[in-house]
């Protein structure tokens, strides 16, 4: 069972990074993203709550501390993926 571990927290912590690094470095094009997304969508999605953070200007901020916590996660699934691999 733990082999097939591996590759799932490993992809995990790959795609936390790839998150992280959009949320630090780019966050315009992220937010950017997000305001098209909830342009094009439906009127019951834009009115749940809290929809309209991503027009706050505060929200590039919200981002990168995102951003940050993506890459304390991606960094304990790797500390996971070298435990396991490591100790099978």
């Amino acid at each position: 069972m733990q082999q097939l571990m591996i590759p799932a927290t490993s992809a995990a912590a790959v795609f936390l990074a790839f998150l992280g690094y959009f949320c630090i470095f780019r966050p315009a094009r992220v937010q950017g993203f997000a305001q098209r997304a909830h342009s094009s969508s439906n009127r019951l999605v834009q009115n749940f709550p809290f929809a309209k953070l991503i027009f706050k200007p505060w929200y590039l901020t919200y981002l990168r501390i995102w951003g940050v916590f993506a890459w304390m996660m991606a960094l304990f699934f790797a500390y996971l993926v070298v435990h396991l691999v490591l100790h099978v």
